[in-house]
Parts: C-alpha cells; sequence; structure tokens
C-alpha cells in the first residue's frame, strides 16, 4: 500500500508541476499579444499617419487642423484597441496618450486659427505651438522605447514616427 501510495502522490505531484509549469509559461507570455505580433499590428497605424493626412481633402487652408486632428486621433482610437504586452504596455499608454493630446492639439489650433490663409502659415503655426511640440516629442520618445524593445528582442520594425 505504502508503494502505491508513493505513486499515487509522485502522480499528483507530477500533475501539479505540470499545471504550474503550464501557468507560468501562459503568465509570461507577457499579457495581451504576443511582442511580434504587437509590433506588426502597430507599425501600419504609426506607418500611416503621414499618409493618411495627406489624403484628407482639405480645400481650404482653415482645415488643415482639423483635417491633421481627425487623421491622428483616429490613430490614438486604433491604438487604444490593442492589447499590448506586458514588456510595452507603458510606452503603450503613452503613446496613445501623447498622439490623443497631438490630436487635441490640433482640433485647439483649428478653433483658434479659423482664418489661417496658407497651408505654409498653418504648418508654421503647428510647429509653434509649445503644447503641441510637447505632446509630439512626447509621442517620439515613445516611439523610440517601442522601437528599443523591438530590437532588444530581435524584432525588425521601423516606425517611422521616431
Amino acid at each position: 500500500m505504502s508503494r502505491r501510495m508513493t505513486s499515487t502522490t509522485f502522480i499528483i505531484i507530477l500533475a501539479i508541476a505540470a499545471g504550474v509549469s503550464f501557468g507560468l509559461l501562459f503568465l509570461l507570455r507577457d499579457g495581451g499579444s504576443s511582442l511580434n505580433d504587437y509590433f506588426q499590428e502597430l507599425a501600419p497605424l504609426i506607418n500611416t499617419i503621414d499618409d493618411r493626412s495627406g489624403a484628407q481633402r482639405i480645400e481650404a487652408p482653415n482645415q488643415a487642423f482639423a483635417a491633421w486632428g481627425f487623421v491622428v486621433s483616429q490613430t490614438a482610437n486604433d491604438l487604444e484597441e490593442i492589447d499590448p504586452p506586458g514588456t510595452v504596455a507603458e510606452a503603450h499608454q503613452e503613446l496613445t496618450s501623447a498622439i490623443a493630446d497631438v490630436a487635441a492639439g490640433m482640433l485647439r489650433l483649428s478653433a483658434e486659427n479659423a482664418n489661417v490663409g496658407t497651408l505654409e502659415e498653418a504648418e508654421q503655426l503647428r510647429n509653434q505651438d509649445e503644447e503641441l511640440r510637447a505632446a509630439d516629442g512626447r509621442a517620439r520618445a515613445a516611439c523610440a522605447e517601442l522601437e528599443q524593445i523591438a530590437e532588444e528582442n530581435d524584432i525588425p520594425v521601423d516606425l517611422e514616427l521616431c
């Protein structure tokens, strides 16, 4: 009977160890998507901001800020839909927050500068806005951090925002 208990105990311990190992592997997977999947989802969103901004039909210069703000706001919304792995969660949240702040800044500039005369003037106003520059700097810093994490994990990615 002692041998039977030992065999049964061994099987139970083995089953528990397997369950714990599986659980640890699941937890170490880092939550959300895999890093590779994350960067495959992130890159097209970041790398097409300029393309989508340029595709907005701007018939008058005073529409530029609203058009840019719309595209950037949509990007922030799309970023919020991503479930990032734990290793990039903080940088992803900062990127999302900064891009949302850029969008808000664009919409603010739209309201404040309804009479802007040319696209060049709109671009100049955008580049001179301190809040917008600060948000843009935060977005670029978070983007650079994400690229660094990708590099450290041998994931080839080129985020054009950085």
